[in-house]
């Protein structure tokens, strides 16, 4: 006989009171199995990162996802996180797949969708900035998931949160919005510099197509390209990015290219050409 809780993905026993002893049995025979203390899930449901968070959130109602898995479920959904991270007390038996903070989240900061309580973008990517990796932050500027400006008014709302020394050092040199580590580093050493006149992520049409070059002297026509080592990961990616060399060329731009190995060359070489 079909259960009465069969299209639920999960099965909270607070919610169904007089279904105990049926939810008893369902555990014995193994056709339910405990995710949290009090939330279960059927055997064949698969444990992904949606279903987990959903399992933290029914535990507890008042828990805030962080971090890593908030930015998954929201603004950046190719991120794959080993763990759910929560502002929640610990259960008596934490699993494996869960860190537990003990933060106070300000409601601003607080997503609330289809029964979960999110992070934030910028609450996220401020719990993703650890060991001095800005990886985070460049990667929400690039999606345009939030600005400095709401990163710096979510750090100003949790004033005493442990590693924010870290963070706010991070947050102020990703000023100029850098959409990767290599560009962050480019502006510190042009800022650095003195270096004056350019701007990030510059936005130019040429030929009826729009492009955001890295760095640009817009009033020198001078582009600089900063690539990581994945920039040509593919063939098409090649292609494309030699296309868009020409249109620059054609349209009188001069392009200078770095990578994190020749960086140290951007200054000398950008003074050189703005004399």
């Amino acid at each position: 006989m079909k259960s009465p809780l069969s299209d639920l993905p999960l099965i909270v026993r607070r919610d169904h009171p007089d279904l105990r002893g049926h939810i008893d049995r369902l555990v014995r025979s193994e056709e339910l199995v405990s995710v949290l203390r009090g939330v279960l899930r059927w055997r064949g449901v698969e444990p992904t990162l949606e279903l987990l968070a959903a399992a933290v959130c029914a535990w507890n109602p008042r828990a805030v996802i962080l971090g890593a898995s908030a930015a998954a479920l929201t603004w950046w959904p190719g991120l794959r996180p080993t763990r759910i991270d929560a502002a929640i007390r610990p259960p008596r038996s934490v699993p494996t797949w869960l860190r537990c903070t003990e933060l106070s989240v300000p409601p601003t900061l607080v997503w609330e969708r289809a029964g979960l309580r999110l992070a934030c973008p910028e609450l996220s990517v401020l719990g993703m900035v650890e060991h001095q990796d800005a990886s985070a932050i460049c990667e929400a500027y690039r999606r345009r998931a939030t600005t400095w400006a709401h990163l710096t008014e979510a750090m100003s709302l949790l004033p005493n949160r442990a590693g924010n020394q870290l963070r706010r050092r991070l947050v102020a040199i990703s000023r100029d919005n850098p959409w990767s580590p290599l560009e962050m580093e480019a502006h510190q050493q042009l800022r650095g510099a003195g270096v004056k006149g350019w701007c990030a992520n510059h936005r130019v049409v040429l030929a009826g197509h729009t492009h955001f070059l890295d760095i640009a002297f817009p009033d020198h026509l001078l582009a600089i390209e900063l690539d990581g080592w994945e920039t040509h990961s593919s063939r098409d990616s090649f292609i494309s990015d030699r296309v868009r060399q020409n249109r620059l060329a054609t349209a009188g731009w001069a392009v200078l290219r770095y990578t994190s190995a020749t960086l140290h060359q951007l200054v000398p070489e950008v003074r050189k050409l703005l004399r």
